[in-house]
């Protein structure tokens, strides 16, 4: 199967981790610093009126960490005014709603640290605070404050009361972001960014293969999995998204290895179970497609996909009974999936019931998918058994065409087809 086609199938098939420390708890970084807050007039200044002392390369080294209140009181408020209200004038304060930003002059995050833990002692309500020390690698002071921002960010997610310094994991963070609002080049900078300060981080890793996969960039890809998967070699995620890319590149047994492993790693994986299942399919290994796409079910019992792969795995090994029922519950899942109506119609010619209803589901697999060899095979045999030669044949001759493999009693009424129609036309030229 192309990249192109897998992809509309599923715009988003690979494994990734968000970023969160406990992702079914916290919210996302977007939902958090946008709760309602008071609009209340700030008595200090606005943050833009830090940037001109951040530019100046006589700050260096400084800080700045961005302290987010639940509800800003005047307390919390005077404690700040002091800490500003200095000979040395090394700490400013800003102001942005409920979001404090306080500049340390030739400062670290030690520092800073310090005065948060300080704050929080004397109770001003819930605070969280991200912190930016710079210099930092090849960060640029311009934008201390958007680094800050995210060191907050991934301070909310690990829960109230928190405080992060800004770090692979903060880009992680804001690369998810991105990714999830589908600005997938942005997301590689963050993620690219990370890999500047934790070289060997798995997750940012994996996330970075992933947005080149959805990019269609393969070999990149896999090389970041590859690479993910040296640094946590216990980890199944990157394994299983190797496989992916390899099915992409139409590689089968290059991805059955990969699923394999990746479900040896991580033995309750749905999706390492459905896409091996689904690939010893395509390779004609029912008998051995069969138990991978049983634990998948047991994984997740109402799945459409996995219902009608399981049916057609079923149906292949000869269980009529079980594919029928299989095949009506996927109907219920997915109604216009070719798959499901044309097996579906299989199992009713088979079953010797209802032929019209058996040529019916065929019928509407086909004109989903007109050049479909295995749909085209079924409804031949049913107008076959209808005796209904004339609409039998050029079915036949599809399928052929597509690769199916007709019975010596097909293959012969199509050479008889043949010769008449040879035979006619000899006539019509005399």
């Amino acid at each position: 199967m192309k990249a192109s086609a897998l992809l509309q199938e599923s715009p988003d098939p690979f494994l990734r981790s968000n970023g969160n420390p406990d992702p079914s708890a916290a919210p996302s970084p977007s939902q958090a610093a946008t709760q309602p807050i008071k609009e209340e007039p700030a008595r200090f200044p606005d943050p833009k009126a830090l940037l001109s002392v951040i530019g100046q390369e006589s700050c260096l080294p400084f800080s700045i960490m961005l302290l987010r209140t639940e509800s800003p009181c005047p307390e919390l408020e005077r404690e700040l005014a002091g800490l500003a209200d200095t000979p040395e004038k090394k700490i400013l304060v800003a102001q942005e709603q409920d979001v404090f930003f306080i500049f340390l002059h030739q400062k670290g995050s030690a520092e800073a640290k310090c005065i948060f833990h300080r704050l929080k002692q004397h109770q001003h309500g819930l605070l969280s605070a991200g912190i930016y020390s710079h210099p930092l690698a090849n960060f640029s002071s311009s934008m201390a404050i958007g680094y800050g921002r995210k060191a907050l960010a991934h301070s909310l997610l690990l829960g109230p009361g928190s405080v992060a310094e800004f770090d692979a994991v903060s880009l992680n963070i804001s690369g998810d972001e991105a990714y999830q609002k589908g600005h997938i080049k942005d997301a590689i900078a963050e993620y690219e960014a990370a890999l500047t300060l934790d070289p060997d981080n798995a997750n940012v890793l994996n996330s970075l293969g992933v947005c080149f996969g959805v990019l269609q960039n393969l070999p990149k890809a896999l090389d970041a999995f590859a690479r993910s998967h040296a640094a946590e070699p216990t980890e199944a995620m990157p394994v299983y998204n190797e496989g992916l890319i390899h099915e992409m590149q139409g590689e089968t047994e290059k991805a059955r290895q990969c699923f394999v492993k990746a479900l040896h790693l991580h033995p309750d994986s749905f999706e390492s179970a459905f896409h091996l299942g689904k690939n010893l399919m395509m390779q004609g290994k029912t008998a051995e497609a069969l138990p991978c796409l049983e634990k998948a079910h047991s994984l997740k019992p109402e799945n459409g996909p996995v219902l009608k792969n399981l049916a057609e795995a079923c149906f292949q090994h000869n269980d009529l009974t079980r594919a029928f029922a299989l095949y009506r519950q996927a109907l219920r899942r997915m109604p216009r999936d070719p798959g499901v109506l044309s097996g579906l119609g299989a199992c009713f010619d088979l079953k010797g019931e209802n032929p019209d209803i058996a040529a019916t589901f065929c019928e509407e697999a086909l004109k989903e998918e007109p050049d479909n060899g295995l749909f085209a095979l079924r409804l031949a045999r049913i107008r076959f058994r209808q005796k209904q030669i004339e609409m039998a044949q050029p079915l036949f001759r599809l399928a052929q065409k597509k690769g199916m493999v007709l019975t010596e009693s097909e293959e012969t009424l199509l050479e008889n087809n043949t010769e008449e129609s040879s035979s006619s036309d000899s006539h019509k030229l005399l």
